[in-house]
Formats: structure tokens, C-alpha cells, sequence
């Protein structure tokens, strides 16, 4: 009889250290969730970086169990952290992802952190997953998978620059369509693009007919047959790649 009596008394015990748990995770993740996007905990004048720091993981270490089963307070984690762990002023943002264009890596309703100085000291390279601003101020989220001077193209077995497949390239599915630079064009399908929509060089501004032109980056996204990239929109300036994402959560 004692041992059913110690036995109920534990269990009680855990249930109700469990419901206590769940109850403040709830609440923080409420707290998170009323101080809104990254944008505005941004505009918080009173947070410095150090209280920054110490706020996100004071949330992070009182609330280590139960955040992942519950999607909307995950969000708000990872909205919030995000913006509470960047200093005032960096150049940071938290970009919601509305496609599966970069499935698997990156699925949709995933929050991707851009880091928008990337390339203030260094250059784009191929694997890197990238911010795009294209016109209409449409941006894209896109894996770089070839540089000017590359030779490209998409074949039934698979995406190859230079020969070779592109490092970080984590699709293995076999593409739907067919691309290849040539004879100062892009061709999809054998089919040239449409230089009224798409961004794709005039003859004259081709060094090379077999190799992309001078500032012409090529982004696809993992998703390969569900994207919409580089392949419907032709080249990519440098001008254009406005960040490198860090992380999607």
C-alpha cells in the first residue's frame, strides 16, 4: 500500500511540474509573440546588444522543454531570438518563407535569417544560399550555382556547373526541364528566353557563348522542379544579391 501511495504521490508530482512547464512556455511564448516582428523589437530603443543577449537566453533557459511541439510559439522563438540576439543597427533580417521552392532545406512557413552584409567584404560563391531582390521588389530565397565565366546547364540527369554538380546542391530528384547556356543565349527546353522577361545579355555582351556573360549569376532553388529562378528569369546581377541567409529555423 505505501508503494502505491509513493508511486501516486510521484506521479502527481510529474504531472504537475509538467503542466507548470507547459504553462509558462505558453506564457513566454505569448510575451514573444505581443512584441511583434523582428522590425519591431528592432525599434526598441532600450535594448542594447549586451541586454539583448541576456534577455534571449534568460527566455531560452526557462523555456528549454515544449517550444517545438507548439508551431506558433516556435515561430515567435525564432522571430524574436533572431532579432534580440542582432546588435541595434546590424544589417538583420527575419524573412518568413512563402514556397517550397527551397524544400528540403528550407520548407515553407520557416523563418530565414538574411544577413544583408554578407558580401560587403566578400564575394557571392557557388552553394551559397542568397536573398534576391529583383524588380517589383519581389525577393527571392535561392541557392548560387554558377558565377560569370561558368559554363551551366540542366540536364535529365541532373545540374552541372563546369562539368560538375554544384557544391551544396541537395536535390537528387531528376529535372523536369532542360537549360543550356549557348550561342549567347539561355535556352530552356531548347527554347530561348524571353529577353521582354527575362534578364538575359545581348549577343555583343557574351565573351564567351558557351560561358555566362559578365555579371551573370545563376540561382535555382532546391526545390528544382517547383522554383521559380533562374531558369524563368534568366541572369541574376551582383547588384541584385542583396544578402546570404544564415539560418532558417
Amino acid at each position: 500500500m505505501l508503494v502505491l501511495w509513493r508511486a501516486w504521490v510521484w506521479l502527481s508530482h510529474c504531472a504537475i511540474s509538467e503542466m507548470e512547464r507547459s504553462t509558462w512556455n505558453v506564457r513566454i511564448g505569448v510575451g514573444i509573440l505581443a512584441l511583434g516582428a523582428a522590425e519591431a523589437v528592432h525599434a526598441l530603443p532600450v535594448l542594447g546588444a549586451a541586454t539583448a543577449r541576456v534577455l534571449v537566453g534568460a527566455v531560452f533557459v526557462s523555456a528549454y522543454a515544449g517550444w517545438t511541439s507548439m508551431p506558433i510559439v516556435r515561430h515567435g522563438y525564432a522571430d524574436a531570438a533572431a532579432a534580440l540576439t542582432v546588435p541595434r543597427g546590424d544589417a538583420y533580417e527575419v524573412v518568413r518563407i512563402d514556397a517550397n521552392a527551397m524544400a528540403p532545406t528550407i520548407r515553407k512557413g520557416a523563418f530565414a535569417i538574411v544577413d544583408f552584409s554578407a558580401y560587403r567584404t566578400r564575394k557571392p560563391r557557388i552553394g551559397d544560399v542568397v536573398a534576391v531582390l529583383l524588380p517589383k521588389n519581389h525577393l527571392y530565397v535561392k541557392r548560387i550555382v554558377a558565377l560569370p565565366g561558368d559554363a551551366f546547364a540542366v540536364k535529365g540527369d541532373g545540374v552541372f556547373t563546369n562539368g560538375e554538380r554544384p557544391r551544396g546542391w541537395h536535390n537528387r530528384a531528376y529535372p523536369d526541364y532542360t537549360l543550356a547556356v549557348h550561342d549567347d543565349t539561355i535556352k530552356v527546353d531548347a527554347v530561348p528566353l524571353d529577353r521582354s522577361i527575362a534578364d538575359v545579355p545581348l549577343p555583343d555582351e557574351w565573351p564567351r557563348p558557351a560561358r555566362l556573360p559578365s555579371d551573370c549569376y545563376f540561382v535555382l532553388g532546391d526545390n528544382l522542379n517547383n522554383s521559380e529562378d533562374s531558369h524563368v528569369f534568366g541572369c541574376v546581377p551582383r547588384i541584385a544579391i542583396v544578402g546570404r541567409v544564415l539560418a532558417a529555423i
